[in-house]
């Protein structure tokens, strides 16, 4: 598939219970393929080689929390989190029988689709409104709830971003960001270490960045946006969040629109609960 110039969200609504299954159908559709041979044992595994037709991606999802707790099930109980594995490879078994994975001890960790304290609740049928992109490297979700829940909206990214810097093989460039209980605060996590660097045993935080604009907008009344970058004092900048752009310092709405060149943008002003990975609560996504 070519690499996308334009990442256009559509909107939908669903009941709480449907976000799990929103996830994984996005991705189907746009290009991952679900491999699991026992999903009772391996949950949901979607592997697709990318945007750029020659990677090996890898993700496994389930709608339990990392604990693993099955009547914390997102699908069928009030709680709130999923949780997922950034796995460096899988060869699935005989149908019915588990896969083998490349990382068979990789701790799970919580993606938060509710921005909830851990084991946090809001009821299943609970409609939700929300905006998704997904290709064949990524999907990023943004979630908005209804006024009487005093929620804010939550966003994460999960896949390989288009825009890196280093060479990346397989699965080593897949990242996790969120707006809500991020394993460390101001980073994603990145799966692996870039090629020829060795590999590390889990992924790691990268700090996500963008322009520290002090005033905004500025005197003449200009607002500036700026996009995220991840980085680390070892590795330099490694890549950026394509999708998502963010308005420092700005008190704005969640539903506002802004154009700009021609394309409209929706403001998410998201709940931020706990750790954040972005420096700013207030992201963009692309509309129109």
């Amino acid at each position: 598939m070519p690499i996308p110039t334009d990442y256009i969200f559509t909107s939908g609504t669903c009941l709480k219970s449907e976000i799990y299954d929103t996830i994984i159908n996005s991705l189907v559709t746009a290009g991952w393929t679900n491999v699991s041979s026992n999903p009772t044992t391996d949950f949901d595994v979607l592997t697709s080689p990318g945007n750029t037709g020659n990677k090996a991606l890898v993700l496994q999802l389930r709608p339990l929390p990392a604990a693993g707790t099955a009547a914390n099930n997102i699908k069928t109980s009030n709680f709130c989190q999923a949780s997922f594995r950034l796995q460096t490879s899988y060869s699935p078994g005989t149908e019915g029988t588990a896969g083998t994975f490349g990382r068979p001890s990789l701790a799970w960790t919580d993606l938060y689709v509710v921005p909830v304290a851990a084991n946090g609740q809001l009821p299943s049928d609970t409609t939700v409104k929300y905006k998704v992109y997904a290709d064949a490297s990524k999907i990023i979700l943004a979630i908005e709830f209804p006024s009487a829940t005093s929620l804010n909206p939550v966003l994460f990214y999960l896949g390989a971003p288009d825009s890196t810097f280093v060479a990346e093989a397989d699965s080593n460039g897949l990242v996790f960001a969120t707006t809500a209980n991020a394993t460390t605060a101001g980073s994603l996590l990145v799966c692996n270490t870039s090629d020829g660097i060795g590999s590390v045993a889990a992924p790691y935080a990268m700090a996500v960045t963008g322009f520290n604009i002090l005033k905004n907008p500025n005197n003449e009344g200009i607002y500036f946006q700026t996009g995220l970058y991840y980085q680390s004092a070892t590795e330099g900048i490694r890549g950026m969040l394509d999708g998502v752009l963010c308005l420092p310092n700005m008190s704005v709405q969640t539903g506002n629109t802004i154009t700009m060149d021609g394309q409209t943008y929706y403001q998410l002003v998201c709940e931020v609960r706990g750790n954040t990975s972005f420096p700013y609560p207030v992201l963009l996504v692309r509309t129109a």
